[in-house]
């Protein structure tokens, strides 16, 4: 919390405190008679220690005679902005002028009953006002002295210092300033939401670009992943028919010794067939071909096996042979 001066403007005194924190770190007194005396009263205290160039803000207090105060009943129900400017135009009425112009204000007092149930009762008004010439030897002492234009309102008198009495040139000028800084402020809120804004969508797109990335790495393994299960897959299929055809292979090899091994002398085989059911067919040649076929059931090589035709008889190299085509079931002997 900043200092603060305090000054309380009496009949003929002017009492001054330099507070910080509720706090008294200074204070001094100055008598004076007029406005004149009064200005140069307010610079010369502030000029009286270093410690009032700290002070952040002057407030005035101004006690009767100088400032004079009423309570006003007969106002009309006006807004509370407009109620000082009503009092303003009727100074004349509510106050004595002593041919100087006076410097007003006016606020509301009590509860107020415009939606209560029953008679509409008036509201009173607290109003004050002091001449000018007094005023202005107050902002003229406070600026000498390097403060800024204090806030000024009347003492000793309830409700009175929520009364300003500054000049109404200078409360236009506070207006236009609160306004303007308001604006700032709203210019500087719009120019940081659209700057995060910015750095939201800027974080965004950065973020969306990361992720892309990231998205297509994890793409990339995938299809790698992928394509690894797929020559798995392969492999194990490659290793099955592998050892399927091995199976095979085993079984055609051990069914053609059994048939080599139950064929008669002479006999000889020129083709084998076997198909995935187990049925088959062999073709060769023997002196008798009826004699295969009784061998071959004999042994219990193969199972209904007979001839597929008449044999062909033929003579080779002096020697008489009948070539045979032998049909089979799918049963083997074990």
């Amino acid at each position: 919390m900043k200092r603060t001066l305090h000054l309380r403007v009496e009949a003929g005194m002017l009492r001054a405190e330099l507070r910080h924190r509720r706090i008294v770190e200074w204070a001094g007194n100055a008598e004076f008679a007029t406005p004149d005396e009064l200005a140069a009263a307010i610079a010369a205290l502030a000029m009286e220690t270093p410690l009032l160039r700290r002070a952040a803000r002057a407030d005035v207090e101004v006690t009767p005679p100088l400032v004079q105060v009423r309570t006003l009943t007969d106002l009309p129900p006006v807004h509370p902005g407009a109620l000082a400017a009503l009092v303003a135009l009727q100074a004349g009425r509510y106050f004595r002028k002593n041919g100087k112009p006076l410097v007003t204000d006016a606020t509301w007092i009590g509860p107020r009953n415009r939606w209560q149930r029953g008679p509409y009762v008036p509201r009173a008004a607290r109003a004050a006002a002091i001449e000018a010439p007094w005023v202005d030897a107050i902002v003229a002492g406070t600026l000498t002295a390097g403060l800024p234009i204090p806030t000024i309102f009347a003492g000793d008198a309830p409700g009175a210092r929520r009364l300003d009495l500054i000049a109404p040139a200078e409360r236009v000028a506070r207006r236009r300033r609160a306004l303007g800084l308001t604006r700032r402020m709203a210019v500087l809120a719009a120019a940081l939401w659209m700057s995060a804004s910015a750095l939201y969508v800027g974080r965004l797109v950065g973020a969306r670009g990361r992720l892309g990335v990231e998205a297509a790495r994890v793409r990339k393994a995938s299809d790698a992943v992928s394509a690894a299960r797929r020559a798995l897959d392969d492999g194990q299929a490659m290793v099955a028919t592998v050892s399927a055809d091995a199976a095979v292979r085993g079984e055609l090899l051990a069914r053609l010794g059994a048939l080599l091994s139950a064929l008669p002398d002479s006999a000889f085989l020129s083709s084998l067939e076997l198909d995935r059911d187990g049925h088959g067919v062999i073709t060769g040649g023997a002196p008798h071909a009826a004699e295969v076929v009784a061998a071959l059931e004999r042994r219990s090589v193969v199972a209904g096996a007979r001839l597929d035709g008449s044999p062909n008889p033929e003579i080779v190299g002096g020697t008489r042979r009948e070539r045979f085509t032998i049909r089979f079931g799918r049963e083997v002997a074990r």
